[in-house]
This record gives C-alpha cells, structure tokens and sequence, in this order.
C-alpha cells in the first residue's frame, strides 16, 4: 500500500492515511538505524535523525513540509507490565509516571538538539509511538508544546502515562488520537493512571464502531482489577523463571516471554503494532 505522507502537511484534523504512516513509523523503530534510514528515505524524507540514549529509542524525519518524531516501545511488553507501578512525579502540566518521565528525560536533549535543526516555524511536527512509545510521545507532546508547532498526536496500544487535569483538553482538543485493538491489555495499565486525547477503538472484527473520529460511547474492555494485575504479573514471573536458563530471543519483535505469555493471556496479541497496521489498512482498502 502507497503511503501517502501529504496528510501530516494540514494539522488539526483527524486522518487514517496519517494514522497509517505514524503506525509504520511506530513499527519501523523496532528495527536497526540503517533500516529506519532508508525507508524514511522511501517514503519521501530527506531527513533522518536517529536517536539512541541506552535503552529508548527514537527517531526523528523531515521533508519540507512536516517533521515527524516517532518513540519505540519496549522490546519485552512481559518486562514493562511487571514493572509498570511506579509514584508519579511532579511537571508544569501534570504528574507523569516516574519511569515513563526518565524515559523521555534521557532522550530531551537529543531530541530538541534535532529538532531545532528540522523544523522551521510554519512546519509541523506530528509525534508517535506504539506501547511505551505511545506513552512517552504522550510526554513530548506535552514538553514540546509551546516550542514547536505540534500539528497532531497519533498512538497506539499507549498505556494511561499520568494524571494530566486540563492540560490535553485545553492544548490538544483535535489533535490527539489514541488507537487501542481490542482488548489489548497495555491501555487498561498502570492502575491508578488516566489516558488523554481521542479515543480511536478498534472492536474483534478491526472496525471503529463509531466512525473515524469516535465519540468513546462503545463497550470497550474495563481496566484491569489488582487482582488481575496481580495475577497477570505472577504468570509473568513464572515464565521468567522458566526462561531463565533459555537464551530469551526475539521472534517477529516479540520476545520469547511475550510468546509465552500470550498463549496464557490471548488478548496480549492484541498488542502487536502489526494488528494496528493490519486494522488501518483493511479500513483503507
């Protein structure tokens, strides 16, 4: 399928062709900096910084037009959820996951050092990320705004990153579109925690059931009880151990624990970035 990235030049309006490139871009930074580098140059963008503090990655691409700033989730999603209670601390606009925050904070300066080199004033900046991506361009957006135009924010399979107030509502109405597949499990955590932005829902047969923008008046999944935060994160520990005398690979950007988790818990499949991307273009077919 034609990307067609001509859709990132207008902002503030709600686009699949969009949701379809920032899905791919969320897809294609689970793969290794030659590989992003030549398919941003693919799809049409001259541009590409690719940014690498440790454990987060990010990359950053432009034409002339529009700049897109798209985060990796984590390799292991096993990994996270059994980590995913944390304090939250303290910004301007809200309390913020503690590890979400440091996440990003690791990856702030090198991201405004490119940034400040891409944009230009009239150009904007579209920010994505599936799973942890998904939460930590939740937190750029809101570090970044006030500095760069911010012409849209697309995730997908994000889970809640804070406790925001009004901040999204007041500086994003119509620019945020939070995608979430079904019963994928990652939306529904960490317990304690709100999401923001539009609400964009595919049900088990990949449709919007209530059209392309979503009016969040559908049956969705509930979050997760701490019983069954508990109980998923005790399944989680007992496939660690298992695995612990295995080397633990990935296999399709899964890793091993994650395989083994989903054969337990089925709806985690629901989490692949490649279900989103299947979802979005079926509906543009």
């Amino acid at each position: 399928m034609t990307i067609d990235r001509s859709t990132l030049y207008e902002a503030d309006y709600f686009s699949l062709d969009s949701a379809l490139l920032l899905a791919k871009t969320s897809e294609l930074n689970y793969e290794l900096e030659p590989k992003i580098r030549n398919q941003a140059q693919q799809w049409g963008y001259g541009e590409c910084h690719v940014i690498d503090a440790g454990r987060p990655q990010c990359f950053i691409m432009a034409d002339n037009q529009s700049c897109v700033l798209s985060f990796r989730g984590t390799q292991s999603l096993g990994n996270w959820i059994d980590n995913a209670k944390a304090a939250p601390i303290r910004h301007d606009y809200g309390d913020v996951h503690r590890g979400f925050s440091g996440e990003y904070q690791a990856l702030e300066p090198l991201i405004l050092k490119s940034l400040k080199e891409l944009l230009t004033p009239s150009m904007n900046l579209f920010i994505t990320g599936h799973s942890l991506g998904g939460a930590l361009a939740t937190i750029a957006a809101a570090e970044l705004h006030g500095q760069f135009l911010i012409g849209g924010v697309y995730t997908f399979g994000q889970p809640k990153t804070g406790l925001f107030g009004s901040f999204f509502d007041e500086h994003f109405a119509g620019k945020f579109f939070r995608f979430v597949n079904n019963e994928d499990v990652v939306p529904r955590l960490p317990l304690n925690y709100e999401h923001v932005g539009h609400l964009q829902w595919f049900n088990a047969k990949g449709a919007l059931p209530a059209g392309r923008l979503g009016e969040e008046n559908f049956d969705i999944p509930p979050d997760l009880s701490e019983e069954e935060y508990e109980a998923l994160t005790a399944e989680i520990q007992a496939i660690q151990k298992r695995l612990e005398t295995s080397s633990v690979g990935t296999l399709g950007g899964q890793s091993q624990l994650d395989l083994n988790l989903i054969k337990k818990f089925p709806a985690i499949a629901d989490h692949s970035i490649a279900a989103y991307i299947e979802n979005l273009e079926n509906l543009l077919d």
